[in-house]
Formats: structure tokens, sequence, C-alpha cells
């Protein structure tokens, strides 16, 4: 079977500008699959202080990274880092906290907003890395995006003088905001919270670890009710950060204890999210912000997780079908960068693990794409289950 589509470039509504843009100054590991392949790229790198992607965390010898020049590695999830005793070396005057904790996973979590904040500063950012990257990101058939953590006003400004302010939302977590000048606060449409980690590091808050792992919870049910009130007052939109369903759980119970009125509240992933979880999140206006792309994590996270749970990976079509969730409305779709593009997403959304994954080629389009008036898009052949022959088109 063979058909020919064409759709809208896409609006990546969970991405992560600063960070990517910074890195893409560095290695990245994430095709790299052998050990000793990636300690010889990592052997070449400079004397100054090295930031490289995409490792997947090999079983790795302590005297191996020790043995490279000066190093900050992260891993595929950004949840978790190795630094060896030369990048220790480089940082430790001007980030102290973190060069010291940086291998704590309970700290990494509680303090990863900081963690990902550091790269731009390692890693200076400027007008051209910014046109340049939303040059890769149109390659990968994205056109515009919502950058999840911008780092400062002076990021946001670099943005603006580069071109791309329009082709962006800027979205804070709530220490940066709260540093940002009041006056320059209309430049950021909503702040990020986080309430747990990843599944690939055993830190989202997830009930199906086959470890016995309770994941980590990086906020009390009090210091989020303090936050969303902290939103509230500033008239922003609230984002938060929850995989897991007994993170979700917590955002339900503050939210149902509370009566807030905020414009917009997203939960970002929710890819564990029950139906019960669902019916009340869609009671309450609660937006999904969800990744087709993690789909294939269903797979990936088979020795980490049990099968009962792995089967509600991104149940899209309960979401729609059965609780009443509506692509485009309040069900949008981003990649958080886990990869970037039009491929793997749609390649997840219309032919993932599980059939509880699916989506329509008409739903994908309604919660992913762009609806800005513009003369390119994405061409693709779908061939036996497979996507083929995607690439950008002029019209």
């Amino acid at each position: 079977m063979e058909s020919l589509e064409q759709i809208p470039l896409l609006h990546d509504h969970h991405n992560h500008l600063a960070f990517y843009t910074a890195m893409h100054k560095s290695i990245d590991l994430s095709k790299v699959k052998d050990y000793k392949k990636a300690l010889c790229l990592m052997q070449k790198l400079g004397k100054g202080i090295n930031i490289v992607t995409g490792w997947h965390f090999y079983s790795y010898i302590k005297e191996d990274i020790e043995k490279l020049p000066p190093v900050l590695i992260c891993d595929t999830t950004l949840h978790s880092f190795i630094m060896n005793s030369k990048g220790k070396e480089k940082l430790e005057n001007r980030f102290p906290e973190i060069v010291e904790n940086i291998e704590n996973p309970e700290w990494v979590e509680n303090n990863l907003p900081e963690i990902l904040k550091l790269i731009p500063c390692i890693n200076k950012i400027t007008r051209n890395d910014i046109k340049e990257f939303f040059n890769k990101l149109e390659d990968d058939f994205i056109y515009s995006i919502d950058d999840m953590l911008t780092p400062s006003v002076d990021f946001i400004k670099t943005v603006e003088e580069a071109g791309f302010s329009e082709r962006c939302n800027f979205w804070m977590d709530i220490k940066t905001y709260k540093n940002t000048p009041e006056k320059l606060r209309n430049k950021v449409i909503g702040i990020k919270l986080f309430l747990d980690g990843a599944v690939g590091t055993e830190t989202a808050a997830i009930t199906g670890y086959k470890s016995g792992s309770k994941g980590i919870k990086v906020s009390t049910k009090e210091n989020l009710k303090n936050n969303l009130s902290y939103i509230e007052s500033q008239n922003k939109a609230a984002a938060v950060h929850a995989i897991g369903d007994k993170a979700i759980d917590d955002i339900i119970s503050v939210l149902e204890d509370n009566n807030f009125s905020i414009s917009l509240i997203r939960l970002e992933h929710a890819t564990y999210i029950t139906k019960s979880q669902a019916v009340k999140c869609k009671k309450m206006g609660i937006k999904l912000c969800m990744q087709p792309n993690f789909s294939i994590d269903a797979k990936l996270f088979d020795g980490k997780v049990k099968k009962e749970c792995l089967k509600r990976n991104n149940s899209f079509r309960m979401l729609i079908d059965e609780v009443g969730y509506i692509p485009g409305e309040d069900l949008l779709f981003g990649s958080d960068g886990m990869p970037h593009g039009a491929e793997a997403a749609l390649e997840n959304a219309l032919f993932p693990i599980y059939q509880n994954q699916k989506l329509k080629l008409t739903e994908f389009v309604k919660g992913y794409c762009t609806d800005a008036e513009i003369n390119k898009k994405i061409s693709f052949k779908i061939i036996n289950n497979k996507i083929t022959n995607i690439k950008k088109i002029i019209i």
C-alpha cells in the first residue's frame, strides 16, 4: 500500500531553544552505539570545558572518563550527567554547587533548570547561532517552537535581533522568571514547573519500575500550590512537567483543592496518564502537551518498566476516543528535541508499538502543524507502513 501526503511544517510545542542551540556546537553521540568509539571521539576534544550530548550511558569505567579532556557529558534523557575531574576544575569557581552535586540524581532533578541553563553559559549563543539553529529546525521540518526553558531576557533579545522571535513562544522556570525585571516579563507567555524526572534514569514518578524504584518527586504539594498561586498572581500560563502517574496525581490533587484562576495550564509529557486522571484533567480544562516520538519508549524501556505500565505510554486513542481530548485544542504535540523533526514523530504516531498509541494523520496535523501562512510544506510517502521520501517542498 502506497500514498503520497503533504502536510504543513510543524510547530513544536515543547522544545529547548537555548539548550539545543548551545549543544549544536558540541559533539552529539546519539548515533554512536559503541562505547570505545564514543571515548575515541571525546579524546579529540580541546583543553577547554567540552559539552557532549547523546550519551547512551554505557556501562562506563570511571578511569576512562578521567582520561578525557575536560568534559561534561549529558545522557540522552537530559536528566543525568557525568563530569570528570578536569571538567570540574574548569567550572568549580563559577558554578560550585552544580559541580559538587552533578552526579547526585535527587539534586539534579530538583535543580534541573539550573543545569540546563548552564550549557548556554558555557557555549555562548550569538545571533548567528540562532539563525543557524532555526535553519536546522526547518531542515527537520519545524517552522516554529515553544521554548520551554528560556534562560534570560538577554537570550530573548538575541532571538529578537536574529529575527526569529515571531517563531518562538518563551517560557521560563519560576526562578528565572522571578529574577526577570517586571517591565520585561511581558515577553514571557508562561512559567514552567517540574514535578518529576525521566523514565530513562528511573526518576519519573511512575508506578511500574521493575527495579521497585518509586522515581523522584521534585515538588511537595504545598510548594506546587504556592508556585501556582504565584503564576496566578502574574497572570501567566503554567506548564507542568509531569511524566509519571504519581506526579500527575499531585497536580490534580492541588487543583481540586484550590480554585485557581489561571488562563492556561498544560501538563508537559503526561506520558503515563491513566484514564481516570485524564477524565479529571479534561473536566478541569487542563491541556496536555505530549510527544509522539516518545511512543518508541514502549520498546526502549522494556527492561526497566513493567508491561502493564508500558502499554499506558502515550495512550492517544484513550485520550481522544474515550475521554474526548481534541488534537489542536487541548491535546498538543512536540518533540522535546528527542529527536527533532517530522520523520520520527510521524513514524511513531502513525505506526506505533501499540495500537492505543496510534494517531490519525488528520489528528497529527491538527495537534502538531503550524497554522502560519507560509509557502512550504512537508511531502512524504507512506509505503508498507513506513515514512519514506520525506522532504520540504515550496508551494
